[in-house]
């Protein structure tokens, strides 16, 4: 992170704030496939107290924990190696200043 920050590395750091802004609104929208209002911890364990939820400490920790997190950190994985328009994936773009 501090690499990316740190120096001149707009385009990496414009991918990966995008990509972590876009996980987290997805996460918590209601209404989305894999939004947080849907998990059973949530509805079962914390009987719709997002507060006591978001301070789980087995919050993404694992499949069962929290399905719909790992489903939509799956996803955006995916996404994150797709090339848009002939231009580096954002996979790509970080990775290469990581390396720089």
């Amino acid at each position: 992170m501090i690499k990316i920050l740190e120096g001149r590395k707009d385009q990496a750091r414009e991918a990966l704030f995008d990509v972590a802004i876009e996980v987290i609104d997805t996460y918590l929208t209601q209404g989305g496939d894999n939004s947080l209002f849907h998990e059973p911890a949530y509805k079962n364990t914390f009987y719709f107290d997002l507060n006591a939820y978001l301070k789980w400490e087995k919050l993404g920790k694992t499949e069962a924990d929290s399905p719909r997190m790992r489903a939509q950190l799956a996803a955006t994985k995916m996404f994150m190696g797709q090339k848009m328009g002939g231009r580096p994936s954002r996979r790509e773009l970080i990775t290469a200043a990581l390396r720089s």
